[in-house]
């Protein structure tokens, strides 16, 4: 009796699930103007995000930006609700990313350029290359434990 009665519970108390509700403006103009970063990029690999909540980061290398870029990599999250987009590697795109982690989703619709609308193709040119080409972070650190390590061997090699 008890199991019955929690399973007409759950049934009727449960809600259904609702897919991605977005309000989202149709044209990569209006997109554009919302957006804290518009670029167009091919992302260059994608992995699992570390971040609660999960999703991708993907790596873009900027060919074009319009807004809010200034480097030549950039990377973008997604989350794994519903609204959250996915990326393609080896794929280009307009993208169209959110706050300080560039973040995008379903409902800010990073487009395919193979898809892309005449707002998007009329910007081909008017937008920045002249992008800092940043090190790859792993580069960095290898780099930076290279010269501690030399460092120490220095400080040892000259206490004789």
């Amino acid at each position: 009796m008890l199991a019955t009665s929690l399973l007409v519970a759950l049934v009727l108390g449960s809600t259904p699930a609702q897919a991605c509700k977005c309000i989202t403006p149709k044209t990569g103009a209006l997109r554009s103007a919302q957006a804290d970063a518009v670029f167009l990029g091919t992302v260059e690999g994608i992995r699992d995000s570390l971040k609660p909540g999960g999703g991708q980061v993907a790596h873009f290398e900027v060919e074009e930006a319009f807004k809010g870029v200034r480097t030549r990599r950039v990377q973008v999250t997604t989350g794994r609700s519903s609204c959250h987009t996915s990326f393609t590697e080896g794929e280009r795109y307009f993208v169209y990313a959110y706050g300080d982690d560039l973040t995008a989703s379903r409902c800010n619709n990073p487009t395919p350029f193979a898809h892309a609308d005449s707002d998007e193709l009329s910007w081909m040119g008017s937008g920045t290359t002249d992008l800092i080409d940043r090190p790859r972070r792993g580069w960095v650190l290898g780099g930076g434990a290279a010269v501690i390590l030399f460092g120490i061997g220095f400080v040892w090699g000259r206490r004789d």
